[in-house]
């Protein structure tokens, strides 16, 4: 009775891994997207400090809550988005930067090829008098080139 029982699990055994042996294996992943930008002075995107330079990035998904990550000349951070829409910018992927008393912060990555927009949180603007908020001067709004990665 021991010598069927091991008999059959040995056979069990043989089996998966010869049905094993014959599927195909999983497709890695590939992103959702991948692309460049070129930075010509510092930013701040969510919590990190960006120096000027160029940049890479990938997207795994597109999927809300979406997670970018970038590579740069300090190494690779991670950026997740605070909300998603499908709003039409334009016709070209682009990084949108908000400049307010001399610091730059980026609000949102519209990509055009997946027609999305994602928004990232920007320091909301202190309580000042109305004297104090014109002697700053208007906030502005870069957009900066996204390039799609070659595949």
């Amino acid at each position: 009775m021991k010598s069927n029982r091991s008999y059959f699990i040995a056979l069990a055994s043989l089996s998966f891994l010869a049905l094993a042996s014959f599927c195909s294996p999983v497709k890695a992943q590939t992103a959702a997207y991948q692309g460049s930008f070129r930075l010509p002075y510092e930013v701040t995107w969510q919590n990190s400090q960006m120096p000027a330079g160029e940049y890479t990035f990938t997207m795994e998904s597109k999927a809300f809550p979406s997670r970018v990550v970038v590579q740069g000349p300090n190494g690779t951070i991670f950026v997740s988005a605070i909300g998603l829409s499908d709003e039409h910018s334009s016709d070209n992927s682009e990084l949108s930067v908000e400049t307010r008393d001399g610091k730059h912060y980026v609000r949102d990555l519209y990509l055009a090829e997946l027609d999305l927009h994602f928004r990232y949180s920007v320091p909301k603007m202190k309580d000042l008098s109305r004297e104090v908020l014109l002697a700053q001067g208007p906030s502005n709004t870069d957009h900066l080139a996204v390039l799609k990665a070659r595949k």
